[in-house]
């Protein structure tokens, strides 16, 4: 599930960051096909950089805004199996930059950049860089 806003690029449409009273808002969630559990992949104010590293509480404490379930772009099915990549600086750089404010074991925390592509599980559609994200 996603935001429910989206852009196009190159002819493919992607999710988006959404602007909702003046905040900005980023955030993916996924429901397990086989058990219903949902698990939040992503939110802006809380993963990465900045919402690790830069966590605004007054930002975090906002309500959520309510999320719409992606469909297929080719056949419209819901399900998709998504991989989530992630990146990061080096871990002496984390340390430099937070300058011991932040256990050094935290570094895994404030990663650099999150890319997940889908593929929809009855047709097979492949949306490589379906979420994109640069956390810092």
């Amino acid at each position: 599930m996603y935001l429910g806003q989206t852009h196009g690029y190159e002819g493919r449409i992607y999710p988006c960051t959404a602007e909702i009273d003046g905040n900005f808002f980023f955030l993916i969630k996924a429901i397990c096909t086989t058990c219903g559990t949902e698990h939040l992949l992503f939110d802006k104010h809380y993963h990465g950089w900045n919402g690790f590293m830069c966590h605004d509480k007054n930002k975090a404490n906002l309500p959520r805004p309510s999320l719409v379930p992606w469909e297929c772009l080719s056949c419209g099915d819901l399900s998709h199996k998504v991989m989530v990549k992630i990146t990061y600086e080096s871990k002496e750089n984390f340390i430099e930059q937070s300058q011991g404010k932040v256990d050094e074991d935290k570094w895994p925390d404030a990663f650099q950049w999150i890319w997940m592509s889908i593929t929809c599980f009855r047709c097979g559609l492949e949306t490589i860089d379906w979420g994109d994200y640069e956390t810092a």
